[in-house]
């Protein structure tokens, strides 16, 4: 979660109580944080996949 979006939920929600494991002080000209995970909203719903993906590709691992 990058810093920016803490302030901004903790603005507009002050009741609401924010959990996060860290809080990245940068994000770029996207808003992506630095370093990081790029846009998480695109990461959760699966909007950022490449063209060439399917919903059918196999990526589970082998452990």
């Amino acid at each position: 979660m990058a810093e920016m979006g803490v302030h901004s939920v903790a603005y507009a929600f002050p009741r609401v109580r924010i959990i996060t494991t860290a809080v990245d002080k940068r994000v770029n000209q996207e808003f992506h944080i630095i370093p990081g995970i790029g846009n998480f909203g695109d990461r959760f719903f699966g909007t950022d996949a490449p063209s060439d993906w399917h919903e059918s590709d196999d990526f589970s691992m082998d452990y």
